[in-house]
């Protein structure tokens, strides 16, 4: 998951101001700004690890720039990591830390935070978040997404390590030209004998997916290819190469991981020492992913792990039908091939239960790495609380199409206006629009799994299980059995 977030481009027409990373106090006074207090009494410099990409950097500029205006005794050092993933940021930060060469502020995913926990490094900052005065009121704590500072609580020690910024999740994300299309010729059962329409895309389980609107579709689709005029118009060029396929899903590890969730099965969890279990080698899961197979013999599903690339470029290429992708990559499903793209939820278990239509939470969040310095650790704080206030969060929401972690943000006049539908549903803005729509639909969806020391090492095991499983070909029970044992094996390695 971590190194198929896409960055995405500017959405909104803003006029952003440009900045290097040492400018101070030229950014334009919001409303509002005028009241704030500056907090930090004492000069403090910080350093910033991120890795924004050059598409989000002016944003990200300009909201430092505020930042640095209202709080002048903080001199921020921002380091654009770029050249990195969040892998090899990870990496740098603990190969840093013997010579404390290493920032007071860095993005992180949740595993990174679990070896920041186990250097004795990363900041509890519930003492921040709850302080009368550089703390957040309850109305911000109220404002915050609820289920997006409680990842930040996912760790083995209790405690807050990490808090959310650029967020995302997935969206199942469709050709417009499935809308109306009427398989009562084929299977009468399919939405109740009516056209498709979004509301039955918008509440798809994986059996009626797969065991029912793929074979239709295929059928329908033959059907276009072999009647008259419509034999050069099928739904899909299911012929153009060997990974062409109805679905597409662009991350193994998150499909394993998010039908674990789905279906109550279990993947891991933190015993009673505060140490990792390896819990996903279970007859549910088995019994899962033979079906996933069955299904990928079919052609029914594809994945990033085994067609070796995203598969949003199948669908631009009209070689899938459906592609299953981070939202912060929306940009990338727009094309000529397919011009009117749909934007719905990801199919969900069968069975009805408090996780059943989970979807996985994406994106980086910050954590404050100690650095033996009391006015370090807060000025890092407060930093962090300014860069998520509304005014900051609006901003780099609308810019850079992350999703607003503040539920104020979508009651802003920026978000209605990015989120209005344009008369041309043809266009890239159309399917933008679509996709801000559709974010706050799914906020009280999302999750994450508890993460430790070597939870980094389990996500990838289990993305090579996934990936075996939609490998076509023969796959025998106990060739999967065995699969499953060498998995749980590797990720007890490493915990």
């Amino acid at each position: 998951m971590k190194n198929l977030l896409k960055v995405l481009p500017l959405l909104s027409v803003l006029v952003l101001t440009g900045c290097d990373n040492t400018s101070n106090n030229n950014h334009t006074a919001q409303p509002g700004d005028e009241n704030y207090i500056a907090v930090i009494d004492t000069p403090v410099e910080i350093e910033i690890w991120t890795t924004i990409g050059s598409g989000n950097q002016t944003a990200f500029d300009t909201m430092l720039d505020r930042v640095r205006r209202l709080e002048p005794n903080i001199t921020i050092k921002n380091t654009y990591q770029n050249s990195m993933g969040y892998d090899e940021l990870h990496d740098a930060i603990v190969n840093g830390f013997p010579a404390n060469n290493y920032p007071d502020l860095a993005y992180c995913y949740p595993d990174h935070v679990a070896d920041y926990i186990n250097a004795g490094k990363a900041v509890n900052l519930d003492t921040y978040i709850n302080d009368p005065e550089i703390g957040l009121s309850e109305e911000d704590k109220k404002d915050y997404f609820e289920k997006f500072l409680a990842e930040g609580q996912e760790y083995t020690i209790p405690g807050t390590y990490s808090v959310p910024f650029a967020k995302s999740t997935e969206a199942m994300y469709y050709s417009g030209a499935l809308i109306g299309t009427d398989l009562r010729g084929i299977d009468p059962t399919i939405n109740n004998g009516k056209p498709l329409n979004e509301a039955y895309f918008n509440d798809l389980s994986w059996s009626e997916l797969f065991d029912k609107l793929c074979p239709a579709l295929i059928k329908y689709n033959e059907k276009l290819a072999n009647d008259g005029n419509d034999k050069t118009n099928p739904l899909i060029d299911l012929n153009a190469n060997s990974n062409a396929g109805i679905v597409g899903y662009d991350s193994d590890d998150n499909l394993f991981i998010t039908l674990a969730q789905q279906y109550g099965y279990d993947y891991t969890d933190i015993d009673e020492t505060g140490k990792g279990e390896i819990l996903f080698n279970n007859d549910g899961m088995k019994e899962l992913l033979m079906k996933f197979h069955d299904w990928a013999n079919k052609r029914y599903i594809v994945s990033q792990g085994t067609t070796g690339s995203y598969t949003s470029n199948l669908f631009t290429a009209n070689q899938c039908l459906f592609s299953i992708s981070s939202t912060a990559g929306v940009t990338y499903l727009h094309s000529q091939n397919n011009p009117v793209v749909n934007v719905a939820p990801i199919p969900h278990a069968e069975t009805e239960s408090d996780t059943y239509n989970a979807q996985i939470s994406q994106g980086p969040s910050f954590c404050v790495l100690d650095k033996g310095s009391e006015d370090r650790r807060k000025a890092a704080w407060v930093v962090y609380k300014l860069l998520t206030d509304t005014t900051n969060n609006t901003e780099w929401s609308i810019s850079t199409g992350y999703m607003g972690i503040r539920q104020s943000f979508y009651e802003t006049a920026e978000y209605k206006a990015a989120s209005r539908l344009p008369s041309d549903d043809t266009t890239q803005q159309a399917l933008l629009a679509k996709n801000w729509i559709y974010l706050p639909t799914v906020s009280d969806r999302v999750y994450t799994s508890p993460v430790f020391k070597g939870s980094a090492d389990v996500r990838d095991a289990a993305g090579g299980l996934m990936t075996k499983a939609l490998t076509k070909g023969e796959l025998t029970e106990q060739q999967l059995e065995e699969a499953f044992v060498a998995a749980e094996n590797e990720a007890k390695n490493a915990l």
